[in-house]
């Protein structure tokens, strides 16, 4: 999705968003991507920070995102792979089984969570403005599992010309 500030709080459509310049130009995913890949770690740090803020992500792993789902939907449209992209938002704990609220690490929201929940954070840098969507990772994967059958089924006809199916897992 675009990351502007100004879509906040609006719909996001299951489409392909360009990636626009300042300028109007589109920057183009693959050599962007091959460009950062082939790059040193700190040159592709910095080449990915600028890229960053002048299109307003909110950090490198959006971009990143951004780029494979522009790269697998090439691929796509060119009739070379028949695929589907899930859009989780925040990937949080399961809602079923084995147990509610079930976690088997502490990566990502769940660490955040814990440390707001034992009093060791009292407070984020996060923008008050942007929802905090967290969604179950077991609602996650039957949101992946379900495109996978509607991709076999023919859900995502692929071809010249056709968009993949695009789903979100979010709230």
């Amino acid at each position: 999705s675009s990351p502007s500030s100004s879509h906040t709080g609006k719909h996001i459509e299951e489409a392909i968003y360009p990636l626009i310049m300042p300028d109007g130009s589109i920057l183009p995913h693959a050599e962007t991507a091959t460009m950062l890949l082939g790059a040193s770690p700190k040159l592709a740090a910095k080449k990915a920070d600028a890229i960053v803020k002048t299109l307003g992500f909110p950090n490198p792993y959006t971009l990143s995102k951004h780029l494979a789902e522009d790269l697998v939907a090439e691929l796509h449209t060119q009739g070379r792979l028949n695929a589907c992209i899930v859009r989780p938002s925040i990937v949080g704990a399961n809602a079923g089984g084995p147990a509610p609220g079930y976690f088997g690490n502490t990566a990502g929201a769940t660490s955040m969570i814990l440390a707001f929940a034992s009093g060791m954070a009292t407070f984020s840098c996060h923008d008050p403005d942007n929802v905090f969507d967290l969604v179950p990772c077991d609602v996650v994967a039957a949101a992946v599992l379900g495109a996978a059958a509607g991709v076999a089924a023919g859900g995502s006809p692929c071809g010249p010309g056709t968009q993949p199916m695009i789903v979100h897992a979010a709230s």
